[in-house]
């Protein structure tokens, strides 16, 4: 459970970071600036904790049969990229339904739209996840690597 709340955190920070900077890119670029700007960003915080929190669920019962040790890095990054694109996918689809895109954007424009941003989402969690991963595997060699006094001969 402590994994699950970690993996939904980290997440959600990871989120916030990349929601903070696109609020930052559109203050600069675009005149008049996103509207509520808080709004956006609880979205990415919680956008990201519920995709953390997929990844981590997803990661448990997928891999529930295979050791730290046997799990590969491309199959760490194969579940970010999931969880990032059903994440995104998802929140796309609620605004769709919710009215927040125009009445004059087709279905065939927003789902194209909706496709590239999940894409776009789902290669960066993918590389999250595949980091993550990375540091987890070399802490795991570390605490394994004999201490001087694992060498020392018994007197």
């Amino acid at each position: 459970m402590r994994g699950l709340l970690r993996t939904g955190a980290t997440w959600s920070a990871l989120f916030g970071v990349a929601g903070l900077i696109l609020i930052a890119v559109d203050r600069l670029v675009n005149t008049p600036p996103v509207a509520n700007a808080q709004l956006l960003l609880s979205r990415y915080v919680i956008g990201g904790a519920l995709a953390g929190t997929l990844f981590a669920t997803t990661l448990i019962l997928a891999e529930r049969r295979r050791t730290f040790a046997a799990l590969k890095t491309w199959r760490f990054a194969a579940w970010g990229f999931v969880a990032g694109a059903v994440t995104s996918l998802a929140f796309s689809t609620w605004d769709r339904v919710g009215g927040a895109f125009s009445p004059s954007l087709t279905t065939a424009r927003w789902a194209s739209a909706s496709l590239a941003l999940a894409s776009f989402w789902g290669v960066i969690m993918a590389g999250v996840a595949a980091a993550n991963f990375r540091l987890a595997h070399r802490a795991a060699e570390v605490v394994d690597e004999p201490t001087v006094a694992d060498r020392a001969p018994a007197t």
